[in-house]
Formats: structure tokens, C-alpha cells, sequence
């Protein structure tokens, strides 16, 4: 991250008012694009869901259940990103490029594992139907492998690639829920299989950005001689 810090330097330093506008909104995108863009497709679906009259219900259970996959696998993240970062820039410094990919294996994995940790006794706690908590575990699992990839994307330098994954994968969510009768669906099933389907639609988007980000890591390092030992 200390290299956004220095790009941003650089704009401020400079006198003119474009530039100093183009680093303030630079800062907004990077720092809270992805939160933003995340923001304004729960809105986008929470108002088609209502436009359709969707039962209240479903659409609590939706934006809870979301909620907390967001809470805890940011706790998570911000659990490690010290330790890794530090660890990451050690890799840079000694010139061992070829294994910052592999050091995002060992992370993938001992993140998962700190989820399904987390997950357990929420399925076992919650009164809904154990298939719906398999739903909330596939976008558990991502969200935190989404932000494995996102700590080691600022490692590439290539910022705004964040702000494209997270957009893309946000405009098939609201583009899917449109185009296709998401909302007719929704509303003819029970509430929870309402929300199973639009929660389905929602990691789908996040799929598309945890995909976005896994292919620009790869052509960012290609050289993984040590990819297969996960070593971290």
C-alpha cells in the first residue's frame, strides 16, 4: 500500500488544480471504491426487490446474511493484512518475486480455514435451513479470498485493476437481476428460497471479481517455480 501513498505524493506535490483534483478522487476510488461500488448494488438490488414487492422478509435475510459475511471476513483480513504485507514487502525487498504468488496460497488457505472456524457454530446456532448456511458459506469463502487477491493486487502497482474488478462483477449482479426474471422468481417462492436467490445472484458478482483478480495476479507474477508448496 506505501505505493499508493507515493503516487499520491507525487499529484499533490504538483501545483495545478487538475492534478490536485485528480489525486483527491484517486484517493476516493482506491480507499473506498470497491466499498462504494459494493454499496450501491446491495441498493440498486434492494430497491428492484421492492419495486417487485418482495416480501420484507426476504429482503432482511438477504441483506443480513450478507452483512455478516462482509463483518467477519473483513475481521479476518484485517487480522492478517500487518503481518502479510510486511512479509510481502520483505519479498520484494530481497528480490524473491517468484514467491509472492506462492505466499498467496498459503494465505488462501489459512484464511479458509479461519472461515470454516467461523462458520461452524454459526450453522449449528442459526434457525435457518442448513442448505441456506452452505449459501452464506460459498460467499463467506469468497469474500475472503477476495481480499486475499485484493492485498496482493496493490502489490502490483496496477490500483484502479481493484476498482474494475469490483465494478464488473457489480454490474453483471444488477445487469443479471434485470435482465432476467430475477424478481419474478424471488416473488413467487418463500422467503428464504427468495433470498437463496439473490444471494445466489450476488455471489455470482463476487465470483466474477475473485476471478477478475485471481487472472491479474497470475499475469502479474508468472513466475511461480515454489506455487505448488503454498509456502507462507
Amino acid at each position: 500500500m506505501a505505493g499508493i501513498g507515493f503516487q499520491l505524493q507525487k499529484m499533490f506535490q504538483e501545483d495545478y488544480f487538475s492534478s490536485r483534483a485528480k489525486a483527491y478522487g484517486f484517493t476516493i476510488l482506491l480507499t473506498s471504491g470497491p466499498w462504494l461500488i459494493t454499496i450501491a448494488v446491495l441498493t440498486l438490488l434492494q430497491w428492484g426487490m421492492k419495486n417487485y414487492d418482495v416480501d420484507l422478509r426476504t429482503r432482511e435475510l438477504f441483506v443480513v446474511s450478507i452483512s455478516y459475511t462482509f463483518i467477519f471476513s473483513q475481521v479476518i483480513y484485517f487480522s492478517l493484512q500487518l503481518v502479510v504485507t510486511r512479509y510481502i514487502a520483505d519479498l520484494f525487498y530481497a528480490g524473491k518475486i517468484e514467491d509472492v504468488a506462492a505466499t498467496s496460497v498459503g494465505l488462501a488457505k489459512l484464511t479458509t480455514s479461519i472461515a470454516l472456524l467461523l462458520w461452524i457454530p454459526f450453522a449449528l446456532l442459526t434457525p435457518i435451513p442448513f442448505w441456506y448456511d452452505w449459501l452464506v458459506l460459498i460467499l463467506f469463502l469468497i469474500m475472503n479470498l477476495i481480499w486475499v487477491l485484493f492485498l496482493y493486487s496493490t502489490a502490483t502497482k496496477e490500483y484502479m485493476n481493484i476498482v474494475y474488478a469490483f465494478f464488473f462483477g457489480g454490474l453483471l449482479t444488477v445487469v443479471g437481476f434485470w435482465v432476467l426474471p430475477i424478481g419474478e422468481l424471488v416473488l413467487s417462492l418463500p422467503y428464504i428460497k427468495g433470498a437463496a436467490v439473490m444471494l445466489g445472484v450476488f455471489t455470482l458478482g463476487m465470483l466474477v471479481t475473485l476471478l477478475w483478480l485471481l487472472y491479474h495476479l497470475f499475469i502479474s507474477f508468472p513466475e511461480r517455480p515454489y506455487l505448488t508448496n503454498g509456502a507462507f
